[in-house]
């Protein structure tokens, strides 16, 4: 703007140059239109108030086009409030965002374009008045203007990202704690690989760092565009852009490199799988009777498919190791020997409890579910794995006794047969020789006559193991289907078999009877005729 044009202002045309009209010719009114007209032209032709009109409609323009804009996101605020969220945002089963958050973001979301908008209003403004006002700087002010208003533009859109990352995370994460019994541990080939806790702090730990690495990458683009919108700037944005390329190529190149043995190593492990699957329908039916061979025993399909899952998952374990990243380095190949010896010095007890729990499984000398005796433990077989058998006794105790121990010991099976022939529980007592045997035979069988858990068919009978020097020793032995209930059988037949000696006078010599002969009589029994 000139401001010297001001003065122009006050500086009225002379009177000779306004045409003389005489008040007598009638020309009065003529005259004075034609100076008013030339007293605007004389305005519009000066630059002062030129320039001062275009400032005064640009403002009134700007003002305008604020209430436009305040009109329009007011009416957006009303119809948000109106129709609302009702669904949500899912993904799948899991619920990223609730209607109450949907509805939050979307009035931020408003409220950073409206304040975009007056910016953008105040800077067009801005603009114009530099261009009003000193022209010759105007196109560097449109430079400035125009960087500061993209680079705000950039600044509102990676905060309004970074929040709606930072929001998904925080509702994945939610998820994933409202989903955690459903979370099922990986497992591969009945190996439990990783348990659902670590599963799902994995998948937290994951989500959370996911999010700070995209979160990263948004500044480093945000930082880079922002450098780009300013001409004096351009080139550390260029130079900031090459470096990020020059860092992150090799790494997007080595991750692409990869996909293909990454593919390869997934093909392995699924074919490993569907095999695993195959054999252990095929052993589960021979397992149930229902797969049939003449020299195979039902018994040896869990043991022969717990080896050939073993084989299957080592075998795997070598195909795919090649394909794992750092697998032919030096320090890969270091941690292997390492590893490989604490193994070979560790394990020779971990191998032969292996091969004794195989050994065992082949031998069938239990199941699980029998009452069995492995030298002073006896009890329920609860469980015979590759390393270790586990037996709970009649006091309630779970003792676990490694395969080893086991194939070293003598076993005692009280169950193996017991649904085929019945169980023989035995007790033997001591009898003097002045009671005949036949009362005694009588008195043994009918105590085991009335005690619970005998059987009457096979009948019980009596031994007479051994003729001692001051007694005679009588064993009774009984059949019982029952074998878990050996302890109470037991118990109940000591006590019937006190209680019937007691009512026939009969007396149980413990440990020996000793009887001092004074040669008048014989302690030789009346057997009668």
């Amino acid at each position: 703007m000139d401001l010297g044009a001001v003065g122009g202002l006050f500086n009225a045309p002379p009177a000779s140059a306004v045409a003389e009209v005489s008040p007598t010719e009638g020309g009065w009114l003529r005259g004075s239109a034609k100076g008013a007209a030339d007293f605007v032209a004389s305005l519009a032709a000066n630059p002062f108030v030129r320039d001062f009109v275009l400032v005064v409609l640009a403002v009134l323009v700007a003002i305008l086009f604020a209430a436009l804009v305040r009109a329009i996101f007011a009416g957006l605020g009303r119809r948000l409030a109106e129709r609302g969220f009702s669904g949500g945002l899912r993904l799948f089963s899991l619920e990223l965002a609730s209607p109450g958050q949907l509805r939050a973001a979307a009035e931020r979301l408003l409220s950073a374009l409206r304040l975009l908008a007056y910016v953008t209003i105040a800077a067009a403004l801005v603009w114009a008045l530099f261009r009003v006002v000193v022209p010759s700087t105007a196109a560097e002010v449109l430079d400035l203007l125009r960087g500061l208003w993209l680079s705000l533009v950039a600044v509102l859109l990676l905060l309004t990202l970074v929040r709606a990352l930072h929001a998904a995370a925080a509702s994945l994460v939610a998820a994933i704690g409202r989903k955690e019994h459903d979370i099922r541990p990986l497992r591969f080939g009945g190996f439990t690989i990783l348990p659902a806790p670590v599963i799902e702090k994995g998948l937290v730990l994951a989500i959370k760092t996911l999010g700070w690495a995209v979160a990263l990458v948004l500044a480093a683009t945000a930082v880079t565009l922002i450098l780009s919108f300013f001409s004096f700037t351009w080139s550390w944005s260029k130079a900031l852009l090459g470096f990020f390329f020059a860092v992150i190529n090799p790494i997007v190149v080595a991750v692409l490199s990869y996909v293909p043995k990454l593919l390869f190593a997934a093909v392995i492990v699924v074919i490993a799988r569907l095999l695993l699957r195959l054999f252990k329908t095929f052993f589960s039916e021979i397992e149930a009777g229902r797969l049939v061979f003449a020299k195979f025993q039902p018994d040896w399909a869990p043991t022969t498919y717990k080896i050939l899952r073993a084989l299957i998952v080592a075998l795997t374990v070598v195909m795919i190791f090649p394909y794992i990243p750092g697998s032919g380095t030096d320090a890969f190949k270091s941690v292997g020997i390492f590893l490989g010896v604490i193994l070979s010095l560790g394990s020779s007890s971990f191998v032969g409890n292996v091969m004794a729990g195989v050994s065992l499984s082949y031998m069938n000398s239990f199941r699980p579910g029998d009452r069995v005796k492995v030298g002073e433990t006896t009890g329920d077989v609860l469980e015979l794995t590759l390393l270790v058998t586990r037996i709970r006794t009649i006091k309630n105790v779970v003792v676990t006794i490694p395969n080893s121990v086991v194939l070293s010991k003598d076993v005692e099976n009280f169950s193996h047969r017991a649904g085929v022939s019945h169980l023989i529980l035995h007790t033997t007592v001591t009898i003097g020789y002045d009671v005949p045997w036949r009362e005694v035979h009588a008195a043994l069988l009918g105590a085991a006559s009335g005690v619970r858990g005998l059987l009457a068919d096979p009948p019980p009978f009596v031994l007479q193991l051994m003729l001692d020097s001051f007694s005679v020793a009588y064993e009774l032995n009984a059949s019982t289907d029952e074998p878990r209930n050996m302890a109470i059988i037991y118990s109940d037949l000591h006590q019937a078999i006190q209680d019937r000696f007691a009512e026939a006078g009969i007396e149980i010599l413990t440990p020996t009877y000793q009887s001092l002969r004074d040669g008048s009589a014989s302690t030789i029994p009346d057997v009668g005729p």
